[in-house]
Protein backbone atom coordinates (compact mmCIF):
# COMPACT_ATOMS: atom_id res chain seq x y z
CA UNK A 1 0.00 0.00 0.00
CA UNK A 2 1.30 3.39 -0.98
CA UNK A 3 1.77 6.05 1.33
CA UNK A 4 -0.10 9.13 0.35
CA UNK A 5 1.75 12.13 0.01
CA UNK A 6 1.03 15.34 1.92
CA UNK A 7 0.16 18.35 0.31
CA UNK A 8 2.84 21.53 0.39
CA UNK A 9 1.04 24.69 2.05
CA UNK A 10 0.27 25.92 -1.41
CA UNK A 11 -1.10 23.07 -2.62
CA UNK A 12 -3.78 23.00 0.42
CA UNK A 13 -4.55 26.29 -0.11
CA UNK A 14 -5.22 25.82 -4.37
CA UNK A 15 -7.06 23.15 -3.26
CA UNK A 16 -9.22 25.58 -0.93
CA UNK A 17 -9.30 28.03 -2.81
CA UNK A 18 -10.96 25.60 -5.77
CA UNK A 19 -13.50 23.88 -3.20
CA UNK A 20 -15.25 27.36 -3.17
CA UNK A 21 -14.80 28.19 -6.56
CA UNK A 22 -13.75 26.20 -9.56
CA UNK A 23 -10.46 26.53 -11.96
CA UNK A 24 -13.25 26.92 -14.75
CA UNK A 25 -15.68 29.32 -12.90
CA UNK A 26 -12.23 31.59 -12.40
CA UNK A 27 -11.07 31.73 -15.37
CA UNK A 28 -14.97 32.94 -16.87
CA UNK A 29 -14.33 35.67 -13.58
CA UNK A 30 -11.96 36.78 -15.64
CA UNK A 31 -12.81 36.69 -18.94
CA UNK A 32 -16.32 39.18 -17.81
CA UNK A 33 -13.63 41.04 -15.39
CA UNK A 34 -11.05 41.10 -17.68
CA UNK A 35 -10.37 44.89 -17.69
CA UNK A 36 -10.27 44.63 -13.70
CA UNK A 37 -7.59 43.46 -11.03
CA UNK A 38 -8.54 39.78 -9.08
CA UNK A 39 -7.13 39.39 -5.89
CA UNK A 40 -7.96 35.95 -3.40
CA UNK A 41 -7.52 36.82 -0.62
CA UNK A 42 -6.05 34.47 2.58
CA UNK A 43 -5.97 35.28 6.30
CA UNK A 44 -2.37 36.16 7.01
CA UNK A 45 -2.72 34.03 10.24
CA UNK A 46 -3.89 31.29 9.46
CA UNK A 47 -3.23 30.94 5.88
CA UNK A 48 -6.99 29.97 5.10
CA UNK A 49 -8.93 31.56 1.83
CA UNK A 50 -11.37 34.04 2.72
CA UNK A 51 -12.54 35.75 -0.42
CA UNK A 52 -11.98 36.83 -4.44
CA UNK A 53 -11.95 40.82 -4.77
CA UNK A 54 -12.27 42.38 -8.02
CA UNK A 55 -10.61 45.36 -8.92
CA UNK A 56 -10.21 47.70 -5.79
CA UNK A 57 -8.48 51.01 -5.14
CA UNK A 58 -8.08 50.05 -1.27
CA UNK A 59 -6.34 46.58 -1.49
CA UNK A 60 -4.00 47.96 0.84
CA UNK A 61 -6.74 48.15 3.38
CA UNK A 62 -6.56 44.24 3.91
CA UNK A 63 -3.39 44.49 6.25
CA UNK A 64 -4.53 40.72 7.72
CA UNK A 65 -4.34 39.63 4.31
CA UNK A 66 -2.40 37.49 2.01
CA UNK A 67 -3.12 39.58 -1.40
CA UNK A 68 -2.74 37.06 -4.35
CA UNK A 69 -3.34 38.54 -7.88
CA UNK A 70 -5.16 35.90 -10.32
CA UNK A 71 -3.54 35.50 -13.44
CA UNK A 72 -5.25 36.93 -16.61
CA UNK A 73 -2.84 35.58 -19.73
CA UNK A 74 -4.02 32.44 -19.80
CA UNK A 75 -7.68 33.08 -19.14
CA UNK A 76 -7.89 36.22 -21.67
CA UNK A 77 -5.04 36.71 -23.96
CA UNK A 78 -3.79 32.83 -24.50
CA UNK A 79 -6.95 30.39 -23.13
CA UNK A 80 -5.23 27.61 -21.82
CA UNK A 81 -6.42 26.08 -18.20
CA UNK A 82 -3.33 24.29 -17.40
CA UNK A 83 -1.26 27.31 -17.70
CA UNK A 84 -3.73 29.22 -16.19
CA UNK A 85 -3.67 26.82 -12.83
CA UNK A 86 0.22 26.71 -13.11
CA UNK A 87 0.71 30.00 -12.71
CA UNK A 88 -2.32 30.49 -10.08
CA UNK A 89 -0.05 28.09 -8.26
CA UNK A 90 3.07 29.84 -8.48
CA UNK A 91 1.48 33.27 -7.31
CA UNK A 92 0.47 31.56 -4.33
CA UNK A 93 3.70 29.94 -3.57
CA UNK A 94 5.17 33.54 -4.31
CA UNK A 95 3.04 35.27 -2.26
CA UNK A 96 3.12 32.75 0.82
CA UNK A 97 7.50 32.77 0.31
CA UNK A 98 7.46 36.58 0.47
CA UNK A 99 9.54 36.74 -2.63
CA UNK A 100 7.48 39.52 -4.26
CA UNK A 101 5.13 42.18 -3.43
CA UNK A 102 1.65 41.94 -4.39
CA UNK A 103 0.03 44.79 -2.76
CA UNK A 104 -0.47 48.27 -4.51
Amino acid sequence: MKAELELSESDKIFKSITEYITVKELIELVRECKDKSIYILLNKEDREFRNIHVDSKEINDFENMIVIPVPKRFAVLEEDEEYFERTLKANIELALRGEKEFYK
